[in-house]
């Protein structure tokens, strides 16, 4: 998805905003010490996610490892948000706990940490449906039987093709979802 989103693929872009925003929601509320309610942690993954759609980043080499880049950008992006709504409330003059907000300081890892599994779950979702509407109906109900564990002899029969296709389709499934996966966690 990542990559098609790079390209300007709408379609990409409207998946990416579908499957992301909600992490980035759930993330920007963990700022709430900084005065981030539901209302803001919606908008600032609104604006993270058309960020992102129009200047549709890359891995820059000299800022990292190149796993998890994105992830990074990402966290990066709304702890970026949450500063800005930060210093809206105090020139507001609202009352707001915690520490005054650092851009510059690195990003919270137990924040990091906390989202990891989510983020996984998110890109292992984000992938699927990418490859889903990318493979024929036939080949993606192939993969389905198989991934909940049916035999390949009776996913063959029901569908009327060969083991040696079952085993082909599902594998070739695999491997997309695989490299999607790889593509997104950068």
């Amino acid at each position: 998805m990542l990559g098609r989103l790079q390209q300007g693929d709408r379609t990409a872009a409207e998946q990416f905003y579908r499957v992301y925003s909600p992490l980035l929601a759930a993330t920007a509320r963990k700022y709430g010490r900084w005065g981030v309610g539901s209302d803001d942690a919606e908008d600032i993954a609104m604006g993270v996610c058309l960020r992102v759609i129009k200047r549709r980043p890359q891995h820059d080499p000299a800022r990292g490892p190149a796993r998890g880049w994105f992830r990074r950008y990402l966290s990066r992006a709304v702890r970026n948000g949450a500063v800005d709504v930060w210093r809206r409330r105090t020139r507001e003059g609202s009352p707001i706990d915690g520490d005054i907000p650092d851009r510059t300081a690195p990003p919270d890892m137990r924040l990091i940490e906390i989202e990891e599994a989510e983020f996984r779950r998110v890109a292992l979702y984000a992938a699927t449906e990418s490859v889903r509407s990318r493979v024929e109906a036939r080949t993606w109900e192939v993969f389905e039987r198989r991934a909940k564990g049916e035999e390949p002899s009776a996913v063959a029969h029901d569908l009327e093709l060969s083991a040696a296709k079952v085993y082909e389709d599902y594998r070739r499934v695999l491997r997309m979802i695989a490299a999607e996966v790889r593509e997104v966690d950068g």
